[in-house]
């Protein structure tokens, strides 16, 4: 037992370490316009066209759950549908048009799809040489009639969802254009309008063949049109407007064997007919413009519906007579060509404006309806849209999404799914995508976001209080502020400061934050220019400080100056434009108020890359140039009497020398100058200050850097267990081998020196340092640590790309961003504890070739940002954050082995689990005891086996990480387990 609790010890302390990490995705970008169009239901699948990256292709959904998958990508190189596409069920399948260039035709035909990639494919090639248009569907039995135009000629076609039964039906006029229209159901045949070049437009009738395709009648005898509008069928019979000869001409009825004029009308250029309340409704031209007439057939009943109509004329061609709900909508016009809308039950006295029945519709319009015709969309002037039954009560704003007609060739889908309905509209946070709207509460949620491959960043980033506060990008605020504790609920933009699209801040800035006591100040615009701002990670508490500059350019450069003076006020360099001068960066002060925020000096911030500042006795020291552009080292107490001069310095011919403050040590501020000798060889002279007095500055160091300028110290420095490690140029003359090296100093001459001769190559701007583990870790072309007495320890082979190093939980992780190796890596301290992680992102395993961009951090918690281009449904998020499950990294099948034979491996499955595990020996070797024990090595449960496959029912632990203990005759085997 003793020895199983020593195995479960070595067990627990690498549970760190083990070979995989977990990952979630926290995706706040979810941007991109899909535009989901031609909504169509068969049985509970929702066949749809979606746009991504600008390809529409045909989308899925098998119920209304579920997510939408993409059927086929019919076009790989562009979109194959467009928003003329047809869309039509036959026989419980999709018919459709798309274009492929794989057929050999770059125009959109004829495809029929069953929800399956292989049951996606091409029908006919009906037009070859355009694409092909289909239009007046209509389902007879197991068929579809539609009419197409090809070779200039519109004619009616069949199909019956196969190639050989879909041709035309029949080429009624063989020289031209047959001009086929208005088909309709008439005795189960198909009728319609057709010219065939000899009688005129006349009525034909079809029963799907070549054959059973002929004439009704010539109801004009000769070449002269009898019928050229839209007939109607009415209480079994046909109703068209037709004529004979020039004074014979009005409104007719066919039975299906003879004809009869129910009454004559001399102008019969418009018909519109509509059923109403068992009466068809019509418009025809009269002198004093279109007007409304009822008729049940009889002469006697076919009369106008007002014999003084409340407006001046009906607006015939602006929009249709229109039936919903037993009630006729109409367009009318007044004298002064006003137009408004109106709602008729078929007669004089139930025909009243929309404005009176219904208010709040008064300057709308009818743009559509729903699938089902239960419901009518609105549109007002202002772009508001409306839903409505043909109530009051039953009209609802549509107000919590904007629903957008005729958008790129979008069109307005309102499809209803049982009680369900199902919208494409648009809303801050998805753009547009599909919605699902509760008539009964007004309200819309999001359905599906199909298009949210636009991506968020990590371009800045803190911990505050915890919580990771970055610059990320939103859909429509541009670049902000987000924050983060690691979940999927708040994950969340924190505050939109620039309102609108435009970024608070832009890619390539040098933007970071600086943190003061649970304050972090910040660069930003608010479309002012650049100027101070300060978040302490509430909405209420993130904000411009103040607008400094009267000048659109701001106050703050891209490379902004901010220092600690004490724990409630930081000094910055700003610019307020004063006298006329801009790019100057002044001495200022904040409390984070505005009335708080004042200059104090206007000697200018020498800010940026190696200039550093140090906070020491209530003071702080910063190198700073005044109008004389004399450069020293400066020292305020945040007041401008206590603003001055500290030291400036001169070197050997007498020229001002720029001071570099590159940290502070104890009690002590370390300046670097370069000095130059009658020869021009350079020095960079080491100094300490205690900042008391200029004149108790003590040089500590020479290194020499020949005829070279520029610089020795650059880069990072860092203080370590009271000592000061920096990466310096010291030229003795045997290049390269004594050039540059890493030093270390404590402050004094005697303890200034070389710290490791095997840290040695170019250049020092590489050099980066991090102390994690009480361990100080070195990168420079290899990975190194040291404890500060012994010498770095190489830790990898030096052949990575490694970057981001964060510490978290005492345990270092750092990124190596090769091509097509992008790895998180983990460090202990050790060569063994120094490894990357088989990387797993809400389940799924990420391959090399993806992209890791960066890492950040808060105290507990490990962030990236990755774009995961080829990883199953990642891949639909395009570059986003990511939190890691530190403390289940243990989630491989690594064994810890007691006398290992042969036959000592076990599958454990599923794991993690909620109750039953599964424990299979591999090589047929008799599992005797199962126990499980926690991580303090408590033994928990366990059960006797003698079998080769056995199961554990861990149902009544709690959730958590649990060590299971496998024993045969001779080998003791340990496994993670993962409870959920």
């Amino acid at each position: 037992m003793k020895k199983t609790l020593y195995l479960i010890i070595i067990f627990f302390n690498s549970l760190l370490f083990a070979q995989n990490i977990n990952s979630t995705l926290l995706e706040t970008n979810f941007g991109g316009d899909s535009e989901p169009d031609h909504l169509t239901k068969i049985g509970d699948k929702i066949y749809f066209s979606a746009s991504v990256y600008n390809n529409r292709e045909l989308y899925i959904k098998d119920d209304l759950a579920s997510r939408p998958r993409l059927v086929k990508d019919i076009n790989t190189n562009y979109g194959s549908i467009s928003s003329s596409s047809f869309f039509k069920e036959l026989n419980g399948t999709l018919l459709f048009t798309a274009t492929s260039s794989s057929i050999g035709n770059y125009y959109q035909q004829l495809w029929r799809s069953d929800g399956t990639e292989n049951g996606t494919y091409l029908l006919k090639i009906i037009n070859p040489n355009y694409d092909t248009n289909i239009s007046n569907p209509i389902i007879l039995g197991n068929k579809m009639f539609f009419t197409s135009n090809v070779n200039n000629s519109s004619d009616l076609w069949v199909t019956d969802g196969t190639e050989a039964g879909t041709k035309i039906v029949k080429k009624i006029n063989s020289t031209g254009d047959s001009s086929v229209k208005y088909p309709f159901v008439f005795n189960n045949e198909i009728y319609f309008l057709a010219n065939d070049g000899i009688t005129g437009m006349e009525l034909w009738k079809s029963n799907g063949t070549e054959n059973g395709t002929v004439q009704v009648f010539d109801f004009y005898i000769g070449s002269t049109s009898g019928i050229s509008l839209k007939p109607i069928v009415y209480n079994n019979n046909i109703y068209f407007m037709g004529q004979q000869n020039s004074n014979l001409k009005g409104l007719w009825k066919y039975d299906g064997s003879q004809t009869q004029l129910v009454k004559n009308f001399t102008n019969i250029n418009y018909f519109d007919p509509v059923i109403l309340q068992n009466k068809i409704i019509f418009c025809i031209n009269t002198p004093s413009g279109f007007q409304l007439l009822s008729s049940d057939g009889t002469v006697a009943n076919t009369n106008p519906l007002f014999t003084t109509p409340p407006y001046s004329s009906i607006s015939t061609y602006s929009e249709p007579l229109r039936v919903f709900n037993n009630k006729l909508y109409f367009e009318a016009t007044d004298s002064s060509f006003n137009t408004s809308n109106w709602i008729s039950g078929g007669t004089a006295s139930t025909t009243v404006s929309l404005s009176s029945a219904i208010p709040v519709l008064s300057d709308a319009t009818i743009i559509g309806n729903s699938s089902g015709n239960n419901y009518l969309i609105f549109k007002n002037n202002n772009n508001d849209h409306y839903i409505s039954d043909g109530t009051i009560s039953g009209t609802k704003h549509i107000s919590d999404i904007t629903l957008i007609s005729n958008y790129t060739g979008y069109g307005l889908n309102v499809l209803e799914y049982n009680d369900t309905i199902i919208l494409n509209g648009k809303n801050k946070k998805n753009g547009i995508e599909l919605f699902k709207y509760n008539f009964s509460t007004n309200s819309s949620t999001i359905l599906d976001d199909v298009h949210h491959k636009m991506s968020s960043d990590i371009n800045a980033s803190i911990s505050l209080n915890n919580n990771l506060i970055y610059f990320g990008n939103s859909f429509n605020e541009g670049m902000e502020l987000f924050i983060s504790d690691g979940t999927t609920l708040n994950t969340k933009l924190l505050k939109d400061l620039n309102i609108g699209e435009s970024s608070t801040v832009f890619t390539g800035d040098n933007n970071y934050f600086f943190k003061n006591g649970n304050r972090a100040f910040f660069r930003c615009t608010v479309g002012t220019g650049y100027e101070p701002c300060v978040t302490d990670g509430t909405e209420a508490g993130t904000y411009l400080i103040k607008d400094l500059s009267p000048f659109n350019q701001g106050s703050l450069n891209e490379d902004p100056y901010f220092t600690t003076l004490d724990g409630n006020n930081v000094l910055f360099g700003a610019d307020d434009g004063a006298n006329n001068t801009t790019g100057a960066s002044r001495l200022w002060r904040t409390d984070g108020t505005q009335s708080g925020t004042y200059k104090i000096h206007n000697v200018q911030i020498v800010g940026g890359n190696g200039y550093k500042s140090s906070t020491l006795n209530g003071k702080v020291y910063f190198t700073g140039y005044d109008t004389n552009n004399v450069y020293s080292i400066w020292m305020t107490d945040g007041t401008t009497g206590g603003t001055q001069i500290f030291k400036t310095f001169y070197n050997s011919q007498g020229n001002n020398i720029i001071p570099r403050i590159i940290n502070t040590l104890g009690n002590k501020f370390v300046i670097v100058i370069e000095d130059v000798n009658s020869q021009f060889n350079h020095f960079q002279n080491i100094l300490v200050s205690d900042g008391i007095s200029p004149n108790s500055i003590t040089q500590i160091a020479t290194l020499a850097q020949s005829s070279q300028s520029s610089g020795g110290i650059i880069g990072e420095t860092i203080v370590y267990n009271n000592k000061l490690y920096f990466y310096a140029f010291n030229y003795t003359g045997t290049y390269p081998s004594d050039a540059y090296k890493l030093y270390s100093t404590d402050g004094t001459i005697t303890g200034t020196g070389i710290f490791s001769n095997s840290i040695a190559s170019c250049c020092a701007a590489d050099i980066k340092f991090n102390i994690c583990g009480n361990k100080l870790y070195i990168l420079q072309g290899k990975l190194y640590v040291t404890d500060g007495v012994n010498q770095p320890v190489a830790l990898d082979n030096g052949n990575h790309n490694f970057k981001d190093f964060n510490c978290v939980n005492n345990n270092l992780f750092f990124l190596n961003n090769q091509y097509q190796n992008y790895k998180i890596w983990t460090s202990n301290g050790t060569v063994s504890g120094t490894h990357p992680f088989n990387l797993y992102a809400n389940g799924h395993l990420i391959g090399n070739d993806e992209s890791i961009y960066k890492l950040a951090s808060t105290d507990d918690k490990l962030f990236y940002l990755a774009n995961f281009y080829n990883t199953d449904i990642l891949k639909e998020s395009g570059g986003e954050v990511y939190i890691v499950d530190i403390n289940a990294q243990n989630l491989g099948s690594e064994d810890v082995v007691q006398n290992p034979i042969k036959d000592s491996g076990f599958v454990v499955f599923p794991n993690p689990t909620a109750d039953i595990i599964n424990i299979q020996s591999k090589e047929k070797v008799k599992i005797n005891d199962v126990e499980v024990y926690d991580l303090s090595g408590k033994r928990l449960m366990g059960n006797s086996f003698n079998n080769y496959n056995v199961q554990l029912d861990i149902k009544n632990l709690i959730k958590g990480i649990y060590i299971m203990v496998i024993k045969t005759g001779n080998t003791v085997v340990t496994k993670k387990i993962i409870k959920k």
